[in-house]
């Protein structure tokens, strides 16, 4: 029943990031979608503080606010993930460059994958 579940929450989850991004797609021309990986400071930026600073004041915040094992666990976990599935939406309420996100989007996904352990896939 385990291994079910864990393969619905996978399919699940590559459907909704899947129609995401198809829907970001549909609105966007590509050289719009990609502009963003043009830019060297907003790449460099968004690997930095994705992967690097905000993985490492989730753990520092656990050294210094005393909380129980499975709550810092859980914050190092939200720390190390460095974009949500909902991102285009927030970038669309709040007006924002949508060929951005869809950069960022990309590198998010292209990072954790390569930086995930071969286990979690």
């Amino acid at each position: 029943m385990t291994e079910l579940l864990t393969t619905l929450l996978k399919i699940s989850l590559v459907i909704f990031m899947a129609g995401n991004l198809l829907d970001m797609g549909l609105r966007l021309r590509l050289r719009d979608a990609l502009g963003g990986l043009r830019n060297v400071r907003f790449v460099t930026l968004s690997l930095l503080w994705g992967f690097v600073l905000c993985p490492a004041f989730a753990w520092l915040l656990t050294r210094v606010v005393p909380l129980e094992q499975p709550y810092a666990i859980g914050l190092i976990l939200i720390g190390m993930t460095p974009c949500a599935p909902f991102l285009p939406m927030v970038v669309e309420r709040a007006r924002g460059d949508m060929g951005y996100a869809a950069s960022f989007m990309l590198l998010a996904s292209v990072g954790m994958s390569c930086t995930c352990p071969s286990r979690f896939r």
